[in-house]
């Protein structure tokens, strides 16, 4: 980053967003990789999809997202990772929730989840963009899911 006070305030951000919320860190990892696949982030897809696996979001739920399917019914799909993709797709493409959709979310994660949740898909957005514009490329030996332009 070129801003040394912005890097700064950005990263306290994501280091609790990251690691301090009332979500479940797969939940968390699986909503990060929701959005680096709405913004066919690379790097972001490259770092987080191994993550979700560690934390336990099943590998067919992670390839339904990147073939931009809901993961509902994918092979060892948990009950919350459908729910935590429409409210982040949903919120991604249509920039609201539906009351419906909405009150799942405050059902299953509570206000507070949901408020996180939104957080981490904004804070995640904006790192996709800085690293889309910036056209980092993902580390040696890593493969790049989205294809760039030349």
């Amino acid at each position: 980053m070129t801003n040394a006070e912005l890097f700064h305030r950005l990263t306290g951000l994501g280091g609790m967003l990251w690691a301090r919320t009332s979500l479940d860190r797969g939940l968390v990892e699986l909503a990060i990789c929701v959005t680096g696949a709405f913004w066919r982030a690379n790097v972001e897809w490259a770092a987080h999809a191994p993550r979700a696996v560690e934390h336990g979001v099943a590998p067919a739920v992670l390839d339904a997202v990147l073939a931009g399917r809901s993961p509902a019914g994918a092979a060892g799909a948990r009950p919350q990772d459908a729910l935590v993709y429409d409210l982040c797709q949903t919120m991604h493409e249509t920039h609201a929730l539906p009351r419906p959709l909405y009150d799942a979310g405050v059902a299953a994660f509570g206000e507070r989840g949901v408020a996180e949740l939104m957080a981490v898909i904004g804070y995640y957005t904006l790192v996709s963009m800085t690293l889309n514009a910036f056209e980092v490329e993902v580390a040696q030996g890593q493969t790049a899911p989205f294809e760039r332009a030349p």
